[in-house]
């Protein structure tokens, strides 16, 4: 059941943000459009990807015609300062194609870095954590957990017995993966969240109860069940590593394949744009002084 509150501001923020860009040119004639100015239209698409981006729990009426309004005072006030002559003013000018370039340079860099999603290697993941390893000791306490997440409490009530059972055990890596195929929703993403150390700040952008739950137990130690965003869970800390370790490759794998991504990407731009100033400069099309 919605909420029947006002839209907060931040909703309104993201509604006015999306109608400035949503809708445009269309045909009346198929009638599937929740609002016409003139001839620009707003489709029934366009509202449903607006509501999409909005928090949950909104009355879905009244954000429906927040996004209808915006999107229509938008466009009329467009239209009036176009009839008024404003956009033969040079600053308005000016600011329209700047706007145009920012636009265009953003798009184009989204399909450069489509087209050239190239990942690290493994070994080149672990070339550069060798000659970086001292540079990366851990600058907040990382965690390895085991969360066991389900729809229903007394699934969740077994799995915390089976997860107690397997604590001091030699097979508890192995109990653990029966332990998820057996009581888990999501078997393969808890087992995967196990198999990797986190910060541990970063419990909190899974679930913000979690988080705390995190912070207050022991190592080894396992949960009581508790209820967070309509699942019930037991969290388990496996280990804890301070801050101001060195870790070990597996700790950090991840976040150096994301870095060396983003390393690569910003290699190939940035050598795509000197390609681009050296083609101009030969055609007579730059120069700087």
């Amino acid at each position: 059941m919605f909420s029947r509150h006002p839209v907060p501001v931040l909703a309104i923020l993201l509604i006015a943000g999306y109608g400035v860009g949503c809708g445009g040119q269309g045909s009346a004639s198929s009638g599937d459009f929740a609002a016409r100015v003139g001839a620009e239209y707003l489709s029934e698409q366009d509202v449903a990807e607006a509501l999409d981006v909005l928090p949950a729990g909104l009355d879905s009426l009244t954000a429906r015609q927040q996004v209808i309004e915006q999107w229509v005072h938008s466009r009329l006030l467009a239209q009036e300062a176009r009839r008024r002559g404003l956009t033969s003013q040079d600053d308005i000018r000016r600011q329209l194609a700047e706007s145009e370039r920012a636009v265009l340079a953003a798009a184009l860099i989204d399909r450069f870095f489509e087209a050239n999603a190239e990942e690290p290697t493994d070994e080149e993941i672990r070339i550069y954590y060798e000659a970086n390893r001292q540079q990366l000791a851990l600058r907040e306490p990382y965690v390895q957990i085991r969360l066991l997440t389900t729809d229903e409490a007394a699934r969740a009530r077994m799995g915390r017995v089976a997860m107690v059972r397997a604590q001091n055990s030699p097979f508890a890596d192995s109990l653990w993966i029966l332990t998820t195929v057996e009581f888990a929703s999501d078997p393969e993403g808890a087992r995967a969240l196990s198999s990797r150390y986190l910060p541990e700040n970063r419990l909190r952008g899974i679930d913000e109860t979690i988080g705390r739950r995190g912070r207050i137990l022991r190592t080894g130690e396992v949960s009581s069940v508790f209820e967070s965003g309509g699942h019930h869970h037991v969290l388990q800390i496996v280990n804890r590593v301070s801050a101001g370790v060195t870790p070990e490759l597996a700790w950090i794998r991840e976040e150096l394949r994301q870095r060396l991504a983003i390393e690569k990407r910003n290699t190939m731009l940035a050598q795509q744009i000197q390609q681009l100033k050296n083609e101009a400069e030969l055609d007579g099309r730059l120069e700087i002084r």
